[in-house]
């Protein structure tokens, strides 16, 4: 039902160009390709400290192309997403679009639509 009902509002907006919104992280991990131990004897140890990094982008996509893609090594929060959202994103659509994003915790909505509304 959720789902038609949404289609149902989606298809009112087909005059307007879809664009994705979406945040994604990679992950390197480190690890000790070399290390020393009597012969015969198998190398077992820890990386001390940090054990790995992250590396996350957000981007948007419109007809298959990635627009104001940026990454960042921080955690993402409302306010990070707001400034990306505000100062890259919204400047780089030059047609009226509509903007599908998933409903994580960060994205305030009331302020999205406010910066929408500003822009």
């Amino acid at each position: 039902e959720k789902v038609a009902l949404f289609l149902k509002h989606f298809n009112r907006l087909k005059h307007l160009t879809p664009v994705y919104i979406d945040e994604t992280g990679f992950e390197i991990y480190f690890h000790r390709e070399y290390g020393r131990s009597l012969r015969g004897q198998l190398i077992k140890g820890k990386v001390f400290g940090r054990r790995y990094q992250r590396i996350s982008l957000v981007a948007g996509l419109i007809n298959g192309e990635l627009i104001a893609p940026m990454t960042y090594e921080e955690t993402m929060t409302s306010d990070f997403f707001e400034a990306w959202f505000q100062k890259f994103l919204l400047p780089t659509l030059s047609t009226p679009s509509v903007i599908i994003m998933d409903n994580a915790r960060f994205h305030r909505m009331s302020r999205l639509e406010h910066l929408c509304e500003e822009y």
